[in-house]
């Protein structure tokens, strides 16, 4: 047996694999982190490719959802949110007209806790 440690949220688990079905593992070429998330999200919200901006989309009386991931994915969505929500508003979108769905596909619903950590204290209040 092998022993194949997978990331799954904030942990690692371990699945065991024979050895004759183990072809091999693909490993993903390292990328270098940029220095500032939330100044490379603002900046392609600015200048989307092949696209309009979104505030440029939006109109005042939309209602929008915004979907984030769930806790099995590691993905910034806080800081993400907060500058499409920066967005929207620039549009003229109210924050009481944005719902943010999670999506947990077959995974368990998203509780009430974790959504603060996913999303942050910030936007659950403007959200509210």
């Amino acid at each position: 047996m092998v022993d194949v440690w997978l990331p799954y949220g904030k942990t690692d688990i371990c699945v065991r694999v024979p050895a004759r079905n183990l072809l091999g593992t693909i490993e993903p070429k390292e990328r270098q982190a940029v220095a500032d998330e939330k100044a490379e999200i603002d900046r392609a919200l600015a200048e989307p490719i092949g696209a309009k901006r979104l505030a440029e989309i939006v109109k005042t009386e939309s209602k929008v959802a915004i979907v984030v991931d769930d806790s099995t994915r590691k993905t910034p969505s806080e800081v993400m949110l907060l500058s499409v929500l920066t967005e929207l508003n620039s549009a003229g979108v109210k924050d009481e007209n944005v719902t943010v769905i999670f999506g947990c596909g077959t995974h368990r619903a998203v509780k009430p806790d974790e959504a603060e950590e996913l999303i942050g204290k910030e936007a659950i209040k403007r959200l509210k």
